[in-house]
């Protein structure tokens, strides 16, 4: 499977499904920003141009694309994900894209794999953890994973 975006061809199978909304676009568009916009299009950039050529750049495409979708899915569904987004904006992705501006992309690379393990943790590990819990309720979740 094989879609083009721009004038690149990404292959699905390494990258993942096109189905899932992943965690800068689901940010951006929290922030009112269309799918190609300026920092969309900065990040897949970096993405398809920069990190892919890292030893473990690959990889860490991947391991993205495997959780990704889930934990965007985990936010969306909390009742404070607008405050989650504008979160993720301040403290990871405006640094990063500023760092891929000033071409510092071992800093963004370092920024954004501390933010996507930050949120494995937070909203893909813990999220499901309380949720199964029988002494959290759904409406204590956000309190309990700031």
């Amino acid at each position: 499977n094989v879609r083009e975006r721009g004038k690149e061809k990404v292959n699905e199978e390494t990258y993942g499904s096109s189905d899932g909304c992943y965690i800068t676009t689901a940010t951006c568009k929290y922030l009112g920003k269309s799918d190609d916009c300026y920092e969309l299009e900065k990040f897949r950039e970096y993405r398809d141009k920069i990190l892919i050529r890292d030893p473990d750049g690959e990889d860490l495409i991947k391991e993205y694309y495997q959780v990704a979708p889930q934990i965007v899915k985990n936010v969306d569904n909390m009742c404070n994900s607008k405050e989650i987004y504008f979160m993720i904006w301040n403290e990871y992705l405006k640094p990063c894209l500023r760092f891929l501006e000033c071409g510092e992309y071992a800093n963004c690379k370092d920024l954004y794999v501390k933010m996507v393990k930050k949120m494995q943790i937070q909203y893909l590990y813990m999220y499901q953890w309380l949720r199964e819990s029988p002494f959290v309720k759904a409406a204590d979740l956000p309190l309990l994973l700031q």
